[in-house]
């Protein structure tokens, strides 16, 4: 048991080179922090956004940092058209 979770820990260290057991992972953005992949892709539904802040957002636009920045190579966004308008500025500044 103990090897196991050893082994567990091991491979949910950031910066961990071996190939993951799992290599497709889906979190929330909370779970993303602290943790890299090579590709992340954030996917949003209508009008979703976390928190109850009005513009500019000041701690939902870090957890936004948080979550595009853990991509080691590529981040890809998904926005619906009618999207909050927390994302604004990120959807503007990849049109």
């Amino acid at each position: 048991m103990a090897e196991e979770l050893h082994r567990a820990r091991d491979e949910t260290l950031v910066g961990d080179t071996r190939p993951r057991p799992r290599p497709v992972q889906v979190m929330n953005l909370h779970q993303t922090k602290g943790r890299e992949a090579d590709t992340t892709i954030l996917l949003l539904a209508d009008g979703e956004w976390y928190g109850n802040e009005s513009e500019p957002f000041p701690n939902n636009s870090r957890l936004l940092y948080v979550v595009m920045t853990r991509a080691r190579q590529q981040a890809h966004l998904v926005v619906p058209a009618n999207s909050h308008p927390l994302w604004a500025p990120l959807i503007a500044a990849l049109e």
